[in-house]
């Protein structure tokens, strides 16, 4: 009897032992799951930060950069011309948006994401390094066309990229919440890029922005994309990824990401892409409302 009951009394510690040792496990898993997705929200809203807080230090120092690397003379016309730098890049993002694409589906979304995070900040870092119109002449605002053009292509695979890897992450229940982080990035890199050029202005000379402070927007985007890319780097790609492509690895039809994407869902990339150019003329209407209200009021 006293055998039969220590053998039931064995059985039950060894049987809590397993239940404890598989609560455990589960909440180990669970914070593993929780951190790798905080990297992935990190490096996202980072990579997208770093890309519109350009795109503000472009535009709020674009009379400086003027006076810089362009050809001297008309005032007018140099802001022209670096504005015209800036609106000639972006016909380097449909190209850049089917390279990453493509890239992200057949080499997986962190190679693609890691790489052109390092082009991007790489470009951008280098243009805070560009020698003036008057030390190298035509060479500046020729350098200036080609890494504004790199910037463009990488910057292409960054915000549609980086809303895929946290959508593919992010739980069910909460994706829009996560997917919400790329778009908010977007007004906080405008907002911190304009504050931090009005602050610029506010506290230097005149001398001083022209001779080396427009650069440091340029430059910090250096440290800044290192810290991207060592995030991504050490993430691995998604669980609904590798599902995707052992799906694909079973089958006898090759990897055409494009290709697939025009024969097999035509009907979604075109409600995609009219919900892009909505969004597009939504956010120009509202601006130009804006400033038509401003102009009444002042």
């Amino acid at each position: 009897m006293r055998k039969t009951q220590s053998k039931k009394g064995f059985g039950k510690d060894l049987g809590d032992f397993h239940a404890s040792s598989e609560t455990a496990a589960a909440v180990q898993r669970d914070s593993e799951e929780h951190a790798t997705l905080r990297r992935v929200a990190v490096s996202s809203f980072l990579g997208n930060f770093i890309e519109w807080f350009d795109y503000a230090s472009y535009s709020y120092f674009a009379t400086v950069i003027a006076l810089v690397l362009m050809p001297p003379g008309d005032p007018t016309v140099a802001l022209l011309e670096t504005f015209g730098v800036f609106a000639l890049s972006f016909l380097m993002r449909p190209v850049g948006a089917f390279f990453w694409g493509h890239m992200g589906d057949k080499k997986g979304r962190k190679w693609a994401l890691s790489t052109s995070i390092f082009l991007m900040t790489g470009a951008t870092f280098c243009i805070g390094l560009l020698p003036g119109y008057l030390a190298i002449g035509l060479a500046a605002p020729i350098l200036l066309l080609l890494l504004r053009m790199i910037q463009g292509f990488s910057a292409s695979g960054e915000y549609a990229g980086a809303a895929t890897f946290l959508a593919e992450y992010a739980p069910s229940d909460k994706r829009g919440v996560y997917c919400s982080l790329v778009p908010a990035s977007t007004a906080v890199g405008l907002l911190v890029g304009s504050t931090f050029a009005t602050v610029m202005y506010t506290i230097l000379p005149d001398a001083a922005v022209n001779e080396w402070g427009w650069r440091i927007p340029f430059l910090l985007a250096g440290p800044l994309g290192l810290v991207a890319h060592y995030i991504r780097t050490k993430l691995e790609d998604s669980p609904t990824y590798q599902e995707m492509q052992a799906a694909i690895s079973k089958t006898d039809d090759s990897n055409h990401p494009i290709r697939d994407l025009f024969r097999h869902h035509t009907k979604e990339l075109i409600i995609s892409f009219g919900a892009a150019m909505l969004n597009a003329v939504a956010s120009t209407w509202f601006s130009r409302t804006c400033r038509s209200t401003w102009r009444r009021w002042s």
